[in-house]
Parts: C-alpha cells; structure tokens; sequence
C-alpha cells in the first residue's frame, strides 16, 4: 500500500506541475510585453492557489500532519525565510507550511521564492515552472552568484513587488557553519537595501519518520506522520545593522536554535515548568533596592494558572511575602510550609558568558542566568510539583503553603519579620522546607541546621606618632596579638579535619579574618587598627564560652582593645533526624526513587534560621544534583534535567510530607 500511496502522490504532484507549466503559465507569458509587474501579479496568484493541492495531497492522501507554530508570516510584507534544511525532500513540505502560516487579506497574491541550486532549473515541469515564477537560482559562487542576486533584487526593487524570499542551505543536514552564512548573506545583501520589513527564522523538524530521500517518500511510501515548522519573526528594526550587532545577533540566534532543539524534547508539563522558571529567572529582582513588583505580578499570574489563591503579605511598604495556598482535607491539622526568597545577590555582567537575568539554554542544556541556584529553582519546582500532583487529582490530607518571602539575602525585613505576623500564626504551620544549597554528586544534601554566625571587629587602639619612633603600647603590637589568637584557633579547627576523616567542615568553627582597617600614611604610627573576623560557630561548640575566650584574649592583646558585634546569634536551634517523621518520609521517598541524600549542617544563613527559633521543624535542601556549586558566583547556572529531575523528587515528596501524622 505505502507503495502506491508514493506513487500515487508523486504522479497527481508532477501532473499538476505540467499542466500548471502548459495550460496557465506559457499562455501568459505575452503579458510581459504589457507589463512585467502584472506578469508578477498573475502568476503569483495561480502559484499560490496551486500550494493548497500539494497541501491536500500531503495531508489526506499521505496522512502527514503539518503543524505551524509560532509567528504568522504578513501578506503584506517582503521578508526573507532562513530555514534549516534538515533533509533532501524538505522541499516537499514547504508548500502546506507556505499555505497555512501566511496571514493578511492578500494572501492569495502574496509570493514565496525559493532559492534553489542552478541545476533544478533544468528539471522539466518543476524547474521551467519555477522559473516563470521567478525563484532565484544560484550556482553556489559567489563571484557569480552575487551579480545575479542583485539583478534579482533590483528588478523587484524597480517593479514595487512585495515578496518573500525563502533560503535554505543546501546539504542534506543543517549545520552550524551553513546557518552563520546564510545569516551573513541576509546581512550583506538584503538589510544594506533598506527594503527589507521582516526575518523569518523557519524550523523545521520530524517527530517520528525522517525521509532522507525520494526513495523512501515515492518508492516506499513513508511519509512522517507529522511534521513541526516554527516560524519566528523579527522585525527590520531589531536586526543588526553593524558587524558587531550582527556578530551578537548571530550568537543569539544560534543560542536559541540550541534552546529550541531542548525544548522541542520535553513533554507539555515539563516545557512549561521550564518556561515559567526561565520567566521568573527574567526578573531581575537584584540587590540593591530591589523592586519586587513585577516578581509580585508574576506570581500572582502564576497563581491563575494554576487556580491556587494567592495573597500578598507587606510588613514593610516595599517588602512583600508572597503565600501561594493549596488547601488539605484537615483543615485543622498543623500544615506543611514550603518556603523561598525572591530576591538575588549582585552580578558582574562582563564576568559571565550570558546575560544573568536572560536564562539562556546553551547546547549542553544548562540554563544560566542569577537565581538558578540560589533559589528561584527550589521554587518553582515546588509549584511545579504542585501542578502535576492537581493534574493527577491529588487534595492533600493537610493544607500546603508556597512562600516566596524578600530580603532573604540581606537578612532584614524580609521573613523575620513575617514569622512575627498573626497572618503567619494564622497558618498554623507544622513543618517546613527551605532552600539548601546544589550538590555536585549524584545526591541531594539535606540540611537540619545551621552554623551560629559572628561577624565582628575587634579594635585594636594605641599610641600614634611619627614613624621613625619606637613608642610602647602601639596598635600594631596588640593587633599581633589578636591575630596570633585567632589564626591559631583557625589552625586547631582545621587539624581536627586533618586528623579525623569522619569530620566535616560543619563539625568544626570556621575562622576568617576579613577585612583589615588603619593608618593614614607610611610614616604614621597609626592610633588604631580594626580587625574584622566571619566566624561561623559549630553546633559544639558553646557561644557563651567562645565569647569569653575572645575576651580574655582582647585584655591579653593589651589596654583598650573592645570588640564591635555586627552579628551575634545565640546557639541554633537544630532539628532532630533521630525519630523525625518527616525525615523518615523524606528518606522512604529518596530510597523509591534511589536517590541519595546527604545529611549536614549548613554553613551559611537562610531563612529557616527565624522559623526554628519559634520551634517549627526544617529541612532545608535544594533539589539539584550533579551540579557545581556557583550560589553567588558568576555563569549560576543549573541543567533543565536536573531542574526537572528535582520536580521529580518533590511530586513524591508533598504528599509524603501532607500524610505525615503528628
């Protein structure tokens, strides 16, 4: 049957073309002694009203479905059509893709030329008719090729034809190189015309069936099941106009043609839990001053999508939390928090090889932008999961709640504050996740607490003077001191490591002199030095006992020397493992999807600090593995399987967490 089903589709198309070729196009041929625009004019009608029976052919004799995605190609336009040529027969799918993606009331007077090799003009039929038509031939050299291409455009120019020109590059398989040349050539010999009103960036790819050549369309009759061309439309005005912008423009587009073979791979549900993630990763919600409006607006669009009530919480004027609620069958039950920030650190643009807040996808399937990491991820992989687990009809048995609370970076009227609020109180919260940090091997860390953090400056006064003196009681003498005592403590902390290979950096009080103050000039004893120390102090270790050892040490370094607390925290609370349900859940869930996790106590500070101090139970994790670690550092980037991977984990996880009995 798939025989003469090829047979059958090459005969009525070939027939069509010699009788297009007879009976229409020859007897008008006169006309272009009256006039080569009316020519034009005539032929292109009956060309673009024979496109819809190759249309026809494919679609109901062959069962090939053409799907047209994207922008829509304006009848009213000239434009050219870059495509990819992924194999010898595309040509025979641009008809129904040409028919259904142009749009306007003019769209049976609208011409597609095709730029084809020089040798298909001679091909009786089809090359004669496209002649008459006037698609543009070339013998791929350029010494040649460049003087008919301008005689091609001028004549269009001079006849005020509006036209599109469609170019593919020859080959069988569409690569890199032949992509930046056909760019090359738009740039070069079309926007220079000033004549130009639209790119149309074609892709075109086969889902199942992939016919390579004639053979396996007209012989054997294999004809894919469908067929998927995306149209992308850019405007002359956003298409370069120098070198440079060319070179970016290229780069961009190569970007995204990398991002579009990604995507084209995911299912529906993954496609859009990676478009709403690289959406809000677009939000360049970036300290300083951050504006949280729009992270609030989309957020809030979120919410719709996914028919959950969103509130929107201000314990400051310009410091919103967020609260996404999906409510549980025991609404009286203590509920599950999952919580985020929206805010981000800095970013040092020139440092990165993307824009930080474009979420590109480069070819290796990473999407870099700030926030991947640090924790816009971690976020919407919990609505994410959320969407599937509604999908699959699941009402949890107790009330989960989303937060997306600010300032978590800076640490100050952000979710401090809100865990004050009688609306938090209000929420009657049981449990709560928070943001944890990737994990560069095939496992998930799980944070259960966290390092008390000091930062401190300790002051080191003394006897000024001239700098060829030798006076006593110097700061200098007692700023030795101070650091003497501290580096050895560094050094003790790290021998514990040393020595014992079943501690980890958490285990042990880290030291790190950080900033170093005093003097004016070189021949100046100053009158003080200010030494500033990051310590982050372990769950050991005893901070009243820590205090008054750093104390004895400033009366030892000498007289006046005081310390200036920037932060000081009492002893942290930490969250049990041992006899903990929910981490009981957690790890019933990891060992079903054979996922390791790593038990630790973080090293930094987030926001569940504030949320065990009023004794509610965390865990703090990141759902990223196999990833480096570059929270706050530059190209943050996290793969789209590992982002979904984590979607993954947590749609298993909600319902373990909600089924929990207190």
């Amino acid at each position: 049957m798939g025989y003469f089903k090829g047979w059958i589709y090459f005969i009525l198309w070939y027939s069509s073309i010699l009788a297009g070729y007879a009976g229409l196009f020859c007897p008008l041929f006169p006309v272009l002694l009256v006039s080569n625009k009316l020519y034009r004019y005539l032929t292109d009608v009956l060309f673009t009203f024979w496109q819809s029976y190759p249309t026809v052919l494919l679609e109901v004799l062959c069962g090939c479905d053409v799907q047209i995605l994207g922008d829509p190609v304006m009848a009213n336009e000239t434009s050219l059509l870059i495509m990819n040529h992924r194999t010898r027969t595309d040509w025979n799918f641009l008809w129904p893709a040409v028919y259904h993606c142009t749009r306007g009331s003019i769209k049976y007077k609208y011409p597609t030329k095709f730029v084809l090799k020089d040798i298909i003009k001679h091909i009786p039929g089809i090359g004669w008719i496209m002649q008459l038509a006037c698609f543009l031939y070339i013998k791929r050299n350029w010494v040649y090729d460049r003087k008919k291409i301008d005689r091609y455009i001028n004549y269009f120019c001079e006849i005020c034809y509006k036209y599109s020109l469609l170019i593919f590059p020859e080959g069988t398989d569409f690569t890199e190189t032949t992509k930046e040349n056909s760019f090359v050539y738009l740039a070069q010999k079309l926007l220079e015309k000033n004549m130009l009103d639209a790119l149309y960036d074609l892709t075109l790819v086969y889902p199942d069936t992939i016919p390579q050549t004639e053979k396996i369309l007209f012989n054997d009759g294999k004809f894919p099941q469908q067929v998927k061309m995306h149209f992308t439309r850019y405007p002359a005005s956003v298409l370069p106009k120098t070198s440079d912008e060319l070179k970016a423009f290229l780069e961009k587009r190569c970007q995204n043609m990398s991002e579009k073979k990604i995507l084209e791979k995911l299912s529906e549900l993954d496609r859009k839990a990676v478009d709403k993630f690289r959406e809000y990763l677009r939000i360049p919600s970036v300290h300083p001053d951050v504006d949280y409006e729009p992270c609030v607006a989309f957020l809030k669009r979120y919410g719709e999508d996914l028919e959950l009530p969103v509130n929107v919480y201000y314990v400051h004027e310009k410091k919103p939390t967020v609260v996404f609620t999906w409510a549980g069958k025991e609404l009286n039950s203590k509920s599950i928090l999952l919580n985020g920030h929206m805010d981000v650190v800095p970013v040092f643009e020139n440092k990165w090889t993307h824009k930080p807040f474009d979420a590109d996808i480069d070819e290796h399937g990473d999407i870099y932008a700030r926030g991947a990491q640090d924790m816009k991820s971690n976020s919407v992989q919990y609505l994410e999961a959320i969407r599937r687990l509604k999908k699959d009809g699941v009402v949890p048995k107790r009330t989960v709640y989303v937060t997306f609370a600010p300032d978590e970076e800076i640490g100050v009227l952000g979710f401090r504050e809100f865990v004050k609020t009688e609306d938090f109180r209000k929420m009657n919260v049981g449990f709560c996740v928070d943001e944890g940090d990737p994990c560069p091997r095939n496992s998930y860390i799980v944070y259960y607490g966290e390092k008390s953090c000091w930062e401190f400056t300790v002051h080191c006064p003394g006897q000024p003077g001239h700098g060829s003196h030798m006076p006593t009681n110097t700061a200098g003498e007692k700023a030795r001191v101070i650091v003497d005592k501290f580096s050895d403590l560094r050094r003790a902390e790290l021998r514990k490591l040393e020595e014992n290979a079943n501690l980890n950096v958490w285990d042990v009080t880290s030291v790190n002199l950080t900033r170093m103050r005093g003097g004016v000039q070189s021949n100046v004893i100053p009158e003080e030095f200010c030494l500033t120390y990051d310590v982050r102090i372990s769950p050991t270790t005893n901070p009243k006992k820590f205090e008054s050892m750093i104390e004895d040490w400033c009366k030892e370094a000498g007289a006046g020397v005081w310390i200036e607390y920037e932060e000081k925290e009492e002893q942290r609370p930490m969250t049990r493992l041992e006899n903990n349900p929910y981490w009981d859940a957690m790890r019933r869930v990891a060992k079903d999807l054979d996922v390791t996790l790593e038990p630790q106590v973080m090293l930094g500070a987030t926001d569940s600090r504030f949320v065990r101090e009023i004794n509610i139970p965390v865990l703090s994790f990141s759902l990223i593995r196999n990833t480096p670690y570059l929270p706050h550092d530059h190209d943050e980037r996290v793969s789209v399987d590992a982002f979904l991977d984590g979607i993954r984990f947590m749609h298993k996880l909600i319902p373990a967490f909600t089924d929990v009995n207190e």
